[in-house]
């Protein structure tokens, strides 16, 4: 039996439908509402790396979620720049639009850490905020990756690969 044979015929365990409604449950009780009690009530460090995969990977838009994220993003400078980042993870999955003011005030401020920049720029960006001016204003002599993307993506002649161009690319370089 070839494998693609195997997995046409054989059905993994976490594939099922209870295992993945256990592990949302595992997710929402072990990580999420762990750490997000702990951070509101108790002002305890959250493990942003868990919380922010957790959280993304459910999408989860609740109530408490949008606090833990906003008391974040709002006492940023408190945060290591790896638990900012974290914490960028889950607001552009779980509130792609509700932290336009926080992220305004990241990017007037940040001036160490040209992906932060980058990062709450492109989130304004795709809340069609203005930002070409913030962006000549700081790290304009940053030739990064991160900085060089988001001052092509805000070109105007920027036109994002298709889906189509894409495959045709891997095509390519399956050759």
């Amino acid at each position: 039996m070839s494998m693609a044979g195997f997995a046409q015929h054989q059905s993994f365990a976490f594939a099922k439908k209870e295992s993945r409604e256990k592990l949302l449950v595992k997710l929402k009780d072990s990580i999420i509402n762990q750490e997000a009690t702990a951070y509101l009530n108790f002002n305890k460090n959250i493990n942003w790396n868990s919380y922010a995969w957790a959280t993304a990977f459910v999408i989860d838009n609740s109530e408490q979620n949008f606090k833990v994220l906003k008391k974040a993003l709002s006492d940023y400078k408190q945060l290591s720049k790896r638990d900012l980042k974290k914490v960028f993870e889950s607001a552009f999955a779980c509130f792609p639009n509700e932290f336009v003011l926080e992220m305004t005030d990241i990017a007037e401020n940040e001036t160490e850490n040209a992906s932060i920049f980058a990062t709450s720029l492109h989130y304004l960006a795709q809340n069609n905020k203005e930002v070409k001016q913030l962006l000549q204003t700081k790290f304009v002599n940053d030739n990064s990756p991160v900085m060089q993307a988001l001052r092509n993506e805000l070109k105007s002649d920027y036109k994002p690969i298709s889906i189509a161009d894409l495959m045709e690319l891997i095509k390519f370089n399956a050759r």
